[in-house]
């Protein structure tokens, strides 16, 4: 056995590490941030790694109280301390391995968005070199931290996880495979459709074998499969469905938007969910309620997908009620549209609705859209050439076979578009909102003409190839598919949610130069487990590792 003096630089705790442990927690479930911060401070010299990942952890957890505290220098302390703990481990043999406090820091600093290059480096580069020691949980918090903070300082990390993840993925929960689908999924990683294909059949069997569902997990899951556009089993999108409808009622109004987006854009066919979902939103005030401009934007996307790829002729049966009964939603929420949120939504209402004049709800809503964008010039210019594209189209063809003239707002917003496309030839280049990069799952092109890198594709619009401005009362024609660079636009992508994490709403914050993307559920770490007996780690001649450490410390 170690003696006392000894104990530190086995990885075990001295006594008065121990007593620091329980005040940094004691302190943490008070809420007492500076007091926190202080117990750091005073004892620098003697703080261990455990007692600094304590200290993060309860910051992480109170950041919404301790912004100003974050601030003071007493974090630029907590900082420093840590990466020369980390260094001791890594280089001087002074300590042993902790990869539970690596997961642990690393999930604090991106809760707390710490970007202090030099420490996130050491935690990678000992994330990096612990690979193999980490729990499936830790590693999934470990992956989930570095692709939220995408500074994008975790590359070789990425790529050696990917490779010993595909060898162990069936030790992965369910939910710990959903957060590392969508670490990988949101830093682009090349290469990586294989080990989400392999997940996504270990999650749907893990779903069943678990006996639970958590429509976090669920949207997490099917987000990262389509944001990655892995082609996965037919039964196992089918699979995982089920289990989506199976917990229907307990989606919030953004997981649920996401979710049927992912399953749309992945083409999975599964009738039940996009029903039921559709009659619980439209019965339901409490998710009406919750929508927003996004949430919406989704929505009608996901149901006009699932309509032109899964009906004869895209004709649904629920579109009617859809349009019906999320009119008042609609029109509640179009002063607050983005101009991509509006161009996604008129693509959709115009394929539910096909013709003017066959849905009162839908003529009344793309009215009302054509008004804003005719009084908001500003909103026109804010779209992409496919943005215009889209909008132009849907509402050529909603007029296209019906023999009564347009509304006149209808007819001055398809001639104003017109000539807007023509005034544009000369600049695309200012209009284009894709970004360039090759951190992306590749540069091939898309079927529905969209980049890889989820940016819509620039398409050039010339005096040849323009749409001719129609005669007052006239609906304009569509061009024909040999002559018009239009001709290949798809529909407009779905629209990712930006949540903060553990709320219920979203503010509408879509960026059109980097989409937002959903986070997994808040994640919480046991403090009693870095009490006494997380410190108390008798040694041994065969292993670094604590016993306790087959205690899960973080739970969604």
């Amino acid at each position: 056995m170690r003696d006392r003096a000894g104990a530190n630089k086995g990885g075990c705790a001295t006594p008065a590490q121990i007593r620091l442990n329980r005040n940094i927690c004691a302190a943490g479930e008070n809420g007492d941030v500076s007091t926190v911060l202080n117990l750091v401070h005073l004892h620098k010299e003697k703080a261990s790694l455990v007692n600094l990942s304590t200290a993060w952890h309860c910051l992480a957890r109170k950041e919404g109280k301790s912004s100003s505290a974050c601030q003071s220098s007493s974090l630029d302390v907590l900082q420093e301390q840590t990466r020369l703990r980390l260094l001791n481990c890594l280089t001087r043999g002074k300590e042993d391995p902790q990869p539970r406090c690596v997961s642990t820091i690393a999930w604090s600093c991106a809760k707390l968005q710490v970007t202090n290059t030099e420490l996130l480096l050491i935690i990678t580069d000992a994330a990096l070199q612990w690979l193999t020691l980490f729990k499936p949980f830790e590693l999934a918090n470990m992956l989930w931290a570095m692709a939220k903070l995408q500074l994008g300082l975790a590359d070789d990390f990425f790529s050696s996880a990917h490779d010993y993840i595909i060898e162990h993925t069936a030790l992965f929960s369910t939910r710990s495979l959903s957060m590392v689908a969508w670490a990988f999924a949101t830093v682009r990683f090349k290469s990586c459709r294989g080990l989400m294909y392999k997940m996504a059949n270990a999650f749907a069997g893990g779903l069943q074998d678990e006996g639970s569902v958590n429509p976090v997990t669920v949207t997490n899951m099917v987000w990262a499969l389509a944001t990655a556009r892995v082609n996965a089993r037919k039964e196992t999108m089918l699979n995982v469905a089920d289990a989506a409808v199976g917990v229907l009622r307990a989606f919030k109004a953004h997981e649920l938007s996401i979710t049927l987006r992912a399953f749309a854009r992945l083409n999975c066919c599964h009738e039940t969910l996009f029903t039921q979902a559709a009659q619980l939103l439209c019965t339901s005030p409490r998710l009406q309620e919750d929508i927003h401009s996004q949430s919406i934007a989704n929505f009608l996307w996901a149901f006009a997908r699932h309509a032109q790829a899964c009906h004869h002729n895209g004709h649904w049966h629920a579109s009617s009620s859809v349009l019906t009964d999320l009119m008042p939603t609609c029109v509640r929420l179009l002063p607050s549209m983005r101009p991509l949120e509006l161009a996604s939504s008129v693509w959709a209402i115009s394929r539910l609705a096909v013709t003017w004049g066959r849905e009162p709800a839908a003529d009344r809503i793309l009215e009302a859209m054509a008004e804003i964008l005719i009084s908001q010039p500003a909103s026109l210019e804010k779209l992409s050439p496919h943005g215009m594209g889209c909008i132009l189209t849907a509402y050529c063809q909603f007029f296209s076979n019906h023999e009564s003239p347009e509304p006149i707002v209808c007819n001055l917003l398809m001639m104003q578009l017109s000539a807007l496309g023509v005034a544009l030839q000369h600049e695309p280049e200012e209009l284009d909102s894709s970004h360039a990069g090759d951190q992306i799952f590749g540069n091939e092109e898309r079927s529905d003409g969209r980049r890889s890198d989820g940016s819509f594709d620039l398409v050039q619009i010339n005096g040849k190839h323009s749409w001719p401005l129609p005669l007052p009362g006239q609906s304009p024609a569509l061009p024909s598919q040999d002559g018009a660079a239009l001709c290949n636009i798809g529909p407009p992508p779905g629209l990712e949610l930006t949540c903060e994490e553990g709320q219920a709403t979203a503010a509408n914050a879509w960026d059109l130069m980097q989409p937002h993307i959903p986070e997994p559920a808040y994640i919480k770490l046991e403090t009693s487990l870095l009490q006494e007996s997380l410190l108390q780690c008798p040694s041994s001649a065969n292993t670094h590792l604590c016993p306790h450490r087959h205690r899960p410390m973080f739970f969604i």
